[in-house]
């Protein structure tokens, strides 16, 4: 079953684990006429330093930088539950910069990872995509939407 809508602007996704996401970027040529770069991964300080690096990659191949798929973002905040990172804790400032990437809840994502914790992408499950539909203003051109 499929839960993307009907209508959507999604050109190619990329899976990767851990960095590998930078490398997906690093193969997109200009030729591929990608407008825009989505990411959602795991809330701890490998999951925001990954699409910092893989945005530097793109711009450095005149790309877009790389944009949290916000309704994604959101939805991991409500549902997940944290639990003990693999990393350190980060210091305040480098939580702040690194949570500013996001944007919208940096306070809240700063917070997580200035107390050592994680939130999983996979509490943004299947069920989840197929049941409510906000996310799907992430992958729709902005006149569908």
């Amino acid at each position: 079953m499929n839960s993307l809508p009907e209508r959507h602007d999604l050109g190619y996704v990329a899976w990767g684990l851990g960095n590998t996401f930078t490398a997906s970027v690093n193969t997109i040529r200009a030729r591929h006429a990608v407008a825009e770069i989505r990411y959602f991964g795991d809330l701890d300080l490998s999951g925001l330093r990954i699409p910092l690096s893989a945005s530097a990659t793109a711009v450095h191949n005149g790309l877009p930088q790389v944009r949290p798929a916000m309704h994604l973002y959101r939805a991991l905040l409500q549902l997940g539950l944290p639990i003990a990172a693999k990393e350190k804790a980060a210091a305040p400032a480098d939580a702040a910069r690194l949570a500013g990437w996001l944007g919208e809840n940096m306070g809240q994502v700063a917070a997580l990872l200035t107390r050592g914790e994680r939130l999983a992408q996979e509490w943004v499950g299947f069920r989840h995509l197929r049941t409510d539909a906000s996310w799907h203003a992430d992958v729709r051109i902005a006149a569908w939407a």
